[in-house]
């Protein structure tokens, strides 16, 4: 019904940090799944050392934004164009958290 992808740095520079990403399926959205996904991973990166996430967030998907700023992400830069649907090209906004 759901994943968190948590992908660590593996040189001792960004072994700190993890770009994560999160997916729930559509009939169980909004159901605290991602919340769970996200307070796990949250709980098991900073027991191996891990205190920094980032993601990438289509910036027109306002729930997504909405999700990871509910769980204290900020929005550290934007990547113009970056993703396609297919029809035209969108903004992704790249949203970090330090978990400690």
């Amino acid at each position: 019904i759901g994943y968190m992808s948590v992908n660590g740095g593996n040189s001792s520079a960004t072994r700190h940090s993890a770009t994560i990403a999160v997916g729930v399926l559509l009939g169980y959205r909004r159901n605290h799944v991602a919340d769970h996904l996200m307070k796990h991973s949250i709980s098991e990166a900073v027991s191996r050392g891990v205190w920094r996430f980032e993601c990438t967030v289509v910036s027109d998907n306002l729930p997504a934004v909405a999700f990871y700023s509910a769980w204290l992400f900020r929005v550290v830069g934007t990547l113009c164009g970056r993703w396609s649907d297919g029809v035209s090209l969108h903004d992704e906004e790249v949203m970090e958290r330090k978990l400690l």
